[in-house]
């Protein structure tokens, strides 16, 4: 919004004009609110929320359209700020609001999607499932009166059990929306990919084979990406976004045992790194680490240690020396250089006398996430 430099110049001639709070500014401030929100400029929307619900309050004491729409814009920057607590207070405030002034179902149950998410967030896991049950019943209602698509439906319970962290509900949801969704690419890709995401991250600890399942479908669906880039929000790369659904299933393989294939993913997920932000950049030491670590846990020793040290090399450049990225790293190569040390030793030792001990192991490191 720094840049609407006319829309700033008319707001102050507004202001001049017709007095702070005067239902004019309150006008060309909800206009520019519905920018910045559109644009997620979320400083932009957190100003022009917080002056707005200022205004409106002045002018509608008991309330109206602009302060529930300022009183949402406020709660949704605090939630990108990280104030999970000043989010959910106004998330709440808008959603009393909204049922005092009778907005449609459908309006709340997105309302509901976002509370359910800093609940989730928060770590209200069941506040965040009942408003997420909340939030699918107002919409199966919704659809039978006004015929709506039964495919969004789907897609938004995915939403709601993904955020809740109920990912093996979500997976349950992930055949709804594959019967109902276009098989091809489309505006509901990205919001699916990312579900599907976050329901593979809720299930990694305790079904890695569910949670597979769901970064493998989220993979499929950042493929779809690179096929038709419209689908994708705007300035989101294609390349990076499939990056980083392969670096996730890598993770998940890896987990579970299946190194060969989870090799072939994190390989697949570097050319892109690569490809999107060059040789040195910190996304690429990243998965140079994990592919080190996970080659020596594949018995290859010596490629795990030089993929490793290049990636600790990075880190020292880009992150300095003081970051967990590179202490870990650096603590992981420290191991792998002793190891390897002491087998070349006793290499040596068993060549020339005939015998030799027993060598320890390492693991090379957890993965960098």
């Amino acid at each position: 919004m720094a840049t609407d430099r006319l829309g700033e110049r008319q707001l102050e001639i507004l202001r001049t004009v017709h007095g702070d709070d005067s239902p004019q500014v309150a006008a060309r401030l909800t206009e520019l609110l519905r920018v910045a929100l559109a644009a997620a400029d979320w400083p932009a929307v957190a100003s022009l929320g917080r002056e707005l619900l200022r205004v409106a309050s002045r002018l509608h004491p008991a309330g109206s359209p602009e302060t529930l729409l300022a009183t949402r814009a406020v709660g949704l920057s605090l939630q990108r700020r990280g104030d999970g607590p000043g989010a959910l207070n106004h998330l709440q405030q808008a959603l009393l609001l909204a049922d005092k002034l009778g907005l449609a179902p459908a309006e709340v149950a997105e309302l509901k999607l976002e509370l359910a998410r800093v609940l989730q967030q928060e770590g209200e896991l069941a506040r965040a499932r009942r408003t997420a049950a909340e939030a699918s019943e107002l919409l199966a209602a919704d659809a039978a009166a006004t015929g709506g698509l039964p495919a969004e439906i789907a897609l938004l319970q995915l939403e709601l059990a993904a955020a809740a962290g109920a990912g093996e509900e979500a997976l349950g949801h992930l055949a709804r929306c594959r019967l109902l969704l276009p098989s091809g690419p489309g505006p509901a890709a990205p919001r699916l990919r990312t579900a599907l995401e976050q329901a593979a991250r809720s299930l990694a600890r305790d079904q890695p084979a569910l949670a597979a399942a769901a970064a493998t479908a989220a993979v499929e669906m950042a493929r779809l990406g690179l096929v038709a880039e419209a689908s994708l929000p705007p300035g989101e790369d294609p390349r990076q976004t499939l990056g980083t659904a392969l670096s996730l299933l890598g993770d998940l393989l890896r987990r579970q045992g299946e190194l060969a294939q989870a090799r072939l993913v994190l390989e697949e997920a570097l050319q892109l790194a690569r490809a999107v932000g060059g040789e040195e950049s910190t996304e690429v030491a990243i998965l140079l680490n994990n592919l080190g670590a996970l080659c020596w846990d594949l018995g290859m020793q010596a490629e795990g240690h030089d993929l490793v040290r290049q990636a600790n090399k990075l880190f020292c450049e880009q992150l300095g020396f003081l970051h967990p990225h590179t202490q870990a790293s650096g603590k992981a190569l420290m191991q792998m250089l002793a190891f390897l040390e002491e087998e070349a030793l006793r290499a040596r030792l068993a060549s020339g006398k005939g015998h030799g001990g027993g060598g320890g192991a390492v693991t090379g490191g957890g993965a960098t996430e």
